[in-house]
């Protein structure tokens, strides 16, 4: 039975009710064990319960009549004897806190013996043979070849003893440097080495330098208890000096990790190597201890990050350097079947995280009990009740799980001291009634007969309890309660490997804000990469420099600068931008943090998180202003752009109206001109059509006079040729046959050949012509105007001579066909005459006509030019309506773009003085977004560190934070205040 500050009677009661069964006697009731002869009921920590207010103790009392009597009283005043029990208790002096002395009349009744711990000799010879045994099972049970090969060097026993002593060196050196004085947990005992040397069988010895293992296994066992950096430093120098020393070995294990991380199967338990050796309680094989590198790590934990939060939900987590540390040294302890942890630092640290993800990339079961505000036996009922299920799971089912428990459980005594007995001895008394308990049992004998234990059922639960929960115990080491616990709970550091996790490193403080989305933006500024671009953060530098140099500055209020960037800042070159860390504002960050006395890693975080959500709050704000300005801005632009537009076209308009009246002018100017040209022709038609008609006038008198001459000699012509045209053939024929025709024939003939312009007047020639077959139509188409002046005279004078022959009675007696002959000769040779007379008239009627034809051409000229004149007209009357409609519409689109135009130049000119306000008000809105971060960083460092302060208090803090953020002016209210709650 563990004791702890509430023990009480009754549970020495419980504890002898579960162990004995209760038999009837002759002298009454009797508890004698249940399954053994003799029975040890072994208290631990004797004096940790708690006195009465009376100095006595009802635990000792208790134990006092059970010596004295042989037995107690129950609830029901009866006497119940014990036999065959006997008592055996232990514990440390009464000289820390939490332990108080025994009753002299209870020490007076038993029998005292003073164990110390052994001296450095016996250490020696403890640890040399359990170094031998050590190594030969590892030889034994792992790849024994290559283990042995390994390990040559220390397998003689000078060499291994070498190794003892250097350990235990070790030990003593460092049990002398820290003391429990400095800190409660430095309680170093013989324990820490036996752990050291079990713990070698971890790591694979058949691969890794053993002296490395040591070194490295040292520094967990006893570094990480370390509470300051100071102290590192001690022990890594009293390590690394011994072994040194002793060894001739210098330790490197700077960013190495041992881890059983690498080989876990995310999510499920893990079937990787196991070690070889079981401890002390039989509890089981531990997996091995793989080396891994920084980079492996963080890829590993990032993978099973994901995987928790796919299944379960976010953790927030950053994998900086010495979260890494912190889940490698979580990993191998709770890896270990029967690993407990007590994990020793402040709120926000990363111990509840580390040991989620660790466990659930194990696979085992997470429990954290819900806590009840209520009074103390109400609270450590809810705890029970949370703590059963899992129990049950690893007694009954075999699972591995992980009670994690922190200070707010810890509300009151009773519930710490279920955690103490819960590491002491892996049993809570009075947890499970003997129904529960026999119903487990029930559930868990096929299992205890599969492996073939031959422990009871009681201890099977203990041992499977002992073996699969692994307790983490969280504490705070600022509490005030931190001491009172760990000293009246030894349990916690007696049970326990101690990490202690008391607050971030300055670099880790200064890599978090890095990791984190949103942060990351406010450290980082982006400028242009050209030589002359100029940002509004150096032009804050500018102007602040000015200003802390005394220098003029007419816009204080507006352009004040907030910070002086650090030439030493990280440069990142990206895509023209160059991103400068500002190194000053996030040692600043770290600054304001510690100033602050107290202060966890939660409430860092919780810092950038107010950083953040000021930043994302209030410059939204100031980029909606911006949108809204810019917005503006830009429509003055576009209404500039506007009217420029508008006097380009209004210009364009112009020059359009110009050169649409020029082409009226010149289609007027054409139409003039083609209607003075056609007044010209139709006065000229007009002179041709008089003198046409005086022509006509006269043409028709002289065709008068011609017709009038020929008169009188036509009817004689034509009956000469009607005559002709009655001459048969046959009487032709009849002249044709004469041998020589009559005279009268002859001459006939002869001046009818000469009329048609035929010489030869003999009679074969004759006979020729009378042969054609066309003479009739010859003689009948002959025109009397071939008749020429010799020709006529020559007939003329034939007719005078030889009249007769022209007689028409004589010729028609000689020939009926010669008779119209003669007769068309004569009418031809009087034709001829008046012709001849008439030819004068004919000239003149003849050039006449030409004159008339020449006028009615040129009349017909004229009047088609006329025609096309007109048509001209009409085409340039259209043309000059187009233009001069064109021209109006021109001329009413002008009047309004110049209206227009005038409206808007009078708008720009009046909102002149507004655009120039709407900048300056961009520019300092845009001077105020670049100072924004180091305000707000002041702000969130208010809100998260002096809300709880005092004006005075807050006062000094903000004067000392403006001087590491280099900020001038700041108020807290007027920064975040409204402005109807400025002016209330």
């Amino acid at each position: 039975l563990n004791c702890a500050a509430q023990t009480e009677a009754r549970h020495v009661i419980a504890k002898i009710a579960q162990c004995c069964s209760l038999f009837s006697s002759p002298d009454g009731r009797v508890y004698r064990p249940r399954e053994c002869e003799r029975l040890v009921l072994y208290f631990k920590n004797l004096n940790l319960p708690k006195p009465d207010m009376y100095d006595t103790c009802m635990l000792i009392a208790f134990l006092q009549q059970l010596v004295t009597f042989g037995g107690f009283y129950d609830a029901n005043l009866e006497f119940l004897r014990v036999e065959r029990v006997q008592i055996v208790a232990s514990m440390n002096p009464a000289t820390t806190f939490g332990r108080h002395p025994l009753s002299t009349r209870f020490t007076a009744t038993v029998r005292i013996y003073c164990l110390d711990y052994p001296d450095s000799q016996e250490l020696l010879s403890i640890y040399d043979k359990l170094l031998e045994i050590a190594f030969n099972k590892a030889v034994a049970e792992g790849p024994g070849q290559e283990v042995a090969l390994n390990l040559a060097n220390f397998v003689k026993p000078s060499d291994r003893a070498k190794l003892a002593e250097t350990l235990v060196a070790v030990y003593e050196k460092i049990k002398a440097t820290f003391i429990v004085d400095d800190a409660r947990h430095y309680l170093f005992t013989p324990r820490d080495i036996s752990a050291w040397v079990q713990n070698l069988s971890r790591y694979d010895l058949a691969h890794e330098n053993l002296l490395e293992v040591v070194a490295y296994e040292g520094t967990r066992l006893f570094r990480d208890r370390m509470v300051d950096t100071e102290s590192e430093g001690k022990l890594d120098s009293i390590l690394c000096g011994i072994l040194r020393t002793r060894l001739n070995y210098v330790p490197r294990v700077d960013d190495v990790y041992f881890t059983t991380l690498n080989s876990a199967s995310i999510g499920n338990k893990r079937q990787g190597l196991r070690g070889t050796l079981e401890n002390g309680d039989g509890v089981g094989s531990s997996p091995l201890l793989v080396r891994v590198g920084a980079t492996e790590l963080s890829s590993h934990l990032q993978k099973g990050l994901e995987y928790y939060e796919r299944e379960n939900s976010a953790l927030n987590m950053l994998l900086f350097t010495e979260i890494l540390d912190h889940i490698s040294r979580v990993d191998r302890v709770i890896s270990n079947p029967g690993g407990n942890l007590l994990l020793i630092g402040q709120s926000g640290v990363g111990r509840r995280t580390a040991v989620k993800l660790v466990s659930h990339m194990h696979g085992y079961g997470f429990f954290n009990p819900s806590m009840l505000r209520a009074p103390d036996e109400d609270a450590t009922r809810h705890f029970k009740s949370e703590l059963k299920p899992a129990m049950h799971s690893v007694a009954v089912d075999g699972n591995d799980a992980v009670l994690y428990v922190e200070d707010h459980h810890f509300c009151c005594d009773t519930v710490l001291e279920i955690i103490d007995s819960l590491l002491s001895s892996c049993e809570v008394p009075g947890l499970f009634s003997n129904e529960e308990l026999e119903t487990m049992f029930s559930l868990f004998r096929e299992a205890m007969m599969d492996e073939g234990t031959s422990l009871t059922p009681y201890e099977f639960l203990v041992s499977r309890v002992r073996k699969h929960l692994h307790v983490c115990v969280a504490m705070n080491p600022t509490s005030t309660n931190f001491a009172v616990h760990g000293e009246s709970n030894p349990a916690l550091f007696t049970e326990c490997t101690i990490l202690w996790m008391g607050k971030w490193c300055r670099s880790s403080m200064k890599a978090v804000p890095t990791m984190i989305d949103g942060i990351q933006q406010l450290l980082w500024e982006q400028i242009n990469s050209s030589d002359d671009g100029v940002t509004y953060a150096q032009e804050y530098k500018t102007v602040e420099s000015k200003r802390q140099n005394g220098g003029p500055n007419e816009d204080d209020s507006k352009t004040r600068i907030e910070g002086k960037r650090s030439h030493n800042a990280t440069h990142t070159r990206t895509r023209g931008k160059t991103a400068l860390l500002d190194e000053q504002l996030l040692e600043a960050i770290v600054t304001i943090h510690e100033s602050s006395d107290g202060a966890s890693p939660r409430e860092f975080v919780l810092l950038l998180e107010n950083w953040k959500m000021l930043n994302n709050q209030m410059r939204g704000d100031i980029l909606t202003k911006l949108k809204h300005l810019d917005a503006g801005l830009e429509k003055l632009k576009e209404a500039s752009s506007t009217v420029d537009s508008l006097s380009s076209n209004a210009e364009g308009e112009q020059a359009k109206l110009q050169e649409a009246q020029r082409g009226a002018d010149i289609a007027m100017d054409m139409i003039t001109k083609t209607l003075s040209e056609a007044t010209s022709r139709r006065a000229e038609v007009r002179e041709l059509q008089t003198e046409i008609r005086d022509k006509e006038e006269n043409t028709i008198n002289r065709q008068g006079k011609i017709k009038q001459e020929l008169s009188s000699i036509q009817p004689v012509l034509e009956t000469a040729k009607a005559a002709v045209g009655q001459i048969k053939a046959e009487h032709l024929n009849e002249i044709r046959s004469l041998k020589m025709p009559p005279e009268p024939i002859a001459d006939v003939l002869s001046a009818v050949l000469k009329l048609l312009g035929i010489s030869d007047v003999s009679w074969s020639s004759m006979k020729k012509f009378l042969g054609n077959r066309g003479v009739k139509d010859e003689i009948l188409n002959y025109d009397a105007r071939r008749i020429g002046g010799e020709m006529r005279k020559d007939v003329a004078r034939l007719l005078k001579q030889k009249a007769s022959s022209f007689d028409q009675a004589t010729i028609t007696r000689v020939s009926v066909a010669a008779a119209p002959l003669a007769a068309w000769v004569k009418a031809n040779i009087r034709y001829s005459v008046v012709l001849e007379k008439i030819k004068p008239l004919e000239n003149e009627l003849s050039q006449a006509e030409d004159s008339l034809s020449k006028c009615n051409l040129r009349l017909k000229r004229c009047e088609e030019e006329i025609s096309t004149i007109d048509d001209r007209v009409a085409g340039l009357k259209a043309d000059f309506g187009d233009r001069t409609r064109e021209a109006e519409k021109l001329r009413a689109r002008l009047m309004m773009a110049e209206s227009t135009l005038d409206k808007a130049q009078n708008l720009l000119g009046k909102l002149s003085g507004e655009q120039a306000r709407w900048k300056t008000q961009v520019k300092d809105l845009q001077l105020e977004l670049a100072s924004l971060p180091r305000r707000l960083l002041l702000a969130a460092g208010f809100l998260t560190y002096l809300s709880r302060c005092p004006e005075d208090a807050r006062l000094r803090a903000t004067q000392a934070w403006q001087h590491i953020v280099d900020v001038v002016d700041f108020s807290f209210i007027g920064l975040l205040g409204t402005e109807s709650q400025l002016l209330a």
